[in-house]
């Protein structure tokens, strides 16, 4: 799931677009009917609380809110994968996947650490959907704006992929820099269960016994 530092920075995104967010919706059309302009009103004050949910990591209440906005507007990018993120957090992966991949291109040009939130959704999504491939790819793309503390599991879960897709040297590779990186931004030791676990499943690399090992950690 993804960590404290994502969910805050997340917050604090969704507090400075809230005062903008009314400009995401794009209308149809201008010249509408007194009950359309209604409407549009009721859809902003929705979207408002949308943000407002989502802020404060209620995201199933979000995105019902969003959901229903969207069938009338055309929502930005950002509140796309706004959308993409409440999916992963009900754990609907699938929609997950597909909201976030369809704006992960426009999003690109956020700031890091929100684009970061972005990736790592979208490649948890498709690690669960079995999208070993896909996930592999936002998972690198989130290992060059992550945090430090936050890169090791990415690579571990590169790694991962890379033994589902069988790439046993990449995997390899992967495990022993994600140990690296446990031991130094994330204070961990040699019996710290994630390192053993890492190093079990390089000794399955190898081609050795991987017993009490969790192949999907």
């Amino acid at each position: 799931m993804p960590t404290l530092i994502h969910k805050t920075y997340l917050s604090t995104v969704a507090v400075r677009v809230i005062a903008m967010a009314t400009l995401a919706i794009t209308l149809a059309t201008t010249g509408i009917h007194a009950q359309h302009v209604a409407t549009a009103e009721s859809d902003k004050d929705k979207l408002g609380r949308a943000m407002e949910y989502f802020q404060s990591n209620k995201y199933h209440e979000a995105l019902l809110l969003f959901t229903d906005i969207s069938k009338r507007h055309k929502l930005s990018p950002r509140l796309n994968a706004y959308m993409g993120v409440c999916c992963y957090y009900d754990a609907d992966y699938e929609s997950a996947a597909r909201y976030l991949d369809h704006c992960m291109e426009s999003v690109s040009i956020f700031p890091p650490s929100e684009y970061a939130v972005y990736c790592f959704c979208a490649a948890e999504s498709h690690f669960h959907l079995e999208s070993y491939a896909t996930a592999l790819k936002r998972y690198e793309q989130y290992s060059l704006i992550c945090h430090d503390n936050e890169r090791g599991e990415a690579l571990y879960k590169s790694a991962l992929c890379y033994m589902h897709t069988g790439d046993k040297p990449k995997a390899i590779e992967c495990f022993e820099s994600a140990i690296a990186y446990y031991m130094r931004f994330n204070k961990m030791t040699q019996s710290s269960e994630k390192i053993i676990n890492a190093r079990k499943m390089m000794d399955l690399c190898h081609g050795g016994d991987s017993s009490g090992t969790t192949f999907a950690e």
